[in-house]
């Protein structure tokens, strides 16, 4: 399962390897997956109207659209939704304090302690 600090950290990375500043209107449009939750909520977050005809409108000069929000903004409010948990440390270090490799050993119980570092992650 990916955190919100991974795909933070995963469009951070790429843009920053692209030389470029976070926007928020690419991830929207090219980093999310359309029906997924995230995206969902990205959209509870666009202005979006009808006008008479029928045709969706969209409001470009909206300070609330997050097509508009600055990274900052935007890492604050995804933060701040439900999707977001800290992380819980002490767990987590009991997680990897659980992890021991007999010493010396063999090819498959090296394998085997890797697999359980790897989920302790």
């Amino acid at each position: 399962m990916n955190t919100i600090g991974d795909v933070m950290y995963r469009w951070e990375s790429e843009f920053k390897a692209a030389g470029q500043g976070i926007s928020v209107a690419v991830i929207v449009n090219d980093g999310m997956t359309a029906g997924y939750p995230l995206y969902i909520w990205a959209m509870g977050h666009c202005s979006r109207s009808m006008d008479s005809e029928g045709q969706v409108q969209i409001n470009s000069q909206d300070p609330e659209d997050i097509m508009n929000w600055s990274a900052a903004r935007f890492k604050h409010e995804l933060h701040s939704f439900h999707f977001y948990v800290p992380p819980n440390f002490t767990s987590i270090m009991k997680r990897f304090e659980s992890v021991s490799c007999l010493e010396p050993s063999n090819a498959q119980q090296i394998d085997d302690y890797y697999c359980a570092f790897s989920i302790a992650l």
